[in-house]
């Protein structure tokens, strides 16, 4: 599955998809301009994944393809974005979740380092 880069100055889903935008960046929420540089930046660090079964309150479990599995959330709620057995990317550095052409920054419970 690939991941292609988009350009940094785009703005994060949370600022471009909602007329009154998210203003807090961080994790969940909006991307900061040097995250989405960062991600940019380093393309090989994408994971393969399939959503699974929402969890509530915007988490979703994603099952990577190496047999493990991730808890993520977005304050959009990732079960409305993205539906259960559908191919996603996360980044493995960053926390970011790729749903089609769309990028969200995600909370991760856990590591998702090696």
């Amino acid at each position: 599955m690939s991941h292609s880069p988009q350009p940094a100055q785009q703005l994060s889903a949370c600022q471009s998809e909602h007329a009154m935008g998210c203003e807090k960046i961080g994790p969940g929420h909006a991307m900061h301009l040097i995250q989405q540089r960062v991600v940019s930046a380093t393309p090989s660090k994408w994971l393969d994944a399939v959503v699974g079964a929402p969890i509530g309150d915007g988490w979703v479990r994603l099952h990577l393809l190496d047999g493990s599995a991730v808890t993520v959330w977005h304050h959009e709620a990732l079960e409305n974005l993205a539906t259960a057995g559908e191919p996603v990317g996360i980044h493995g550095v960053y926390n970011v979740v790729a749903v089609g052409d769309r990028w969200f920054n995600v909370l991760v419970e856990g590591d998702l380092a090696p």
